[in-house]
């Protein structure tokens, strides 16, 4: 990692308390690595600088038992959750078993599978049944930013 450039860039968020950082692949890749001082020195170079650090998880299933095993100091991860398993790698199954014995919060991605899972039953997998601390999603208009936050808001008793 190139700490002098990652600095730069980290300027832009200058006054945040909270990063979560999402290095690619980079922390499944060192993970599987068995690489976890390059991942302290990332995590604590960041932890520096903020009060909060979650990392982005492409692997769940595999990643999350390495990170949890060798207690990496972050305070919470970001990884694909939803009911088709569309990007839940290696497989769902393994994914859903790490994600659910994870020690820190769990932050869902992608909980609409690319349009594939949509309205209140994304929301209620995600966090009636899987049991995610958070949840993050992205829209396309502002039509369907009204539909899925409104979906999102009835599954959470917030309507």
């Amino acid at each position: 990692i190139n700490y002098g450039v990652l600095e730069q860039y980290l300027g832009f968020f200058a006054g945040c308390d909270i990063l979560i950082a999402d290095p690619g692949a980079e922390i499944d890749l060192l993970a599987m690595l068995g690489r976890f001082d390059l991942i302290r020195d990332y995590i604590n170079f960041l932890r520096s600088r903020f009060d909060t650090v979650i990392t982005s998880v492409h692997h769940a299933g595999i990643t999350l038992p390495l990170l949890e095993t060798e207690n990496i100091p972050v305070d919470g991860y970001l990884t694909t959750v939803n009911s088709p398993g569309t990007f839940m790698l290696p497989t769902q199954e393994l994914a859903l078993d790490a994600i659910r014995n994870a020690s820190k919060p769990v932050i869902a991605i992608k909980p609409m599978a690319g349009g594939r899972f949509l309205g209140e039953q994304a929301f209620e997998y995600v966090f009636n049944e899987v049991g995610v601390a958070a949840s993050m999603f992205g829209m396309g208009t502002v039509e369907q930013v009204r539909q899925t936050t409104s979906a999102a808001r009835s599954v959470l008793g917030l309507n």
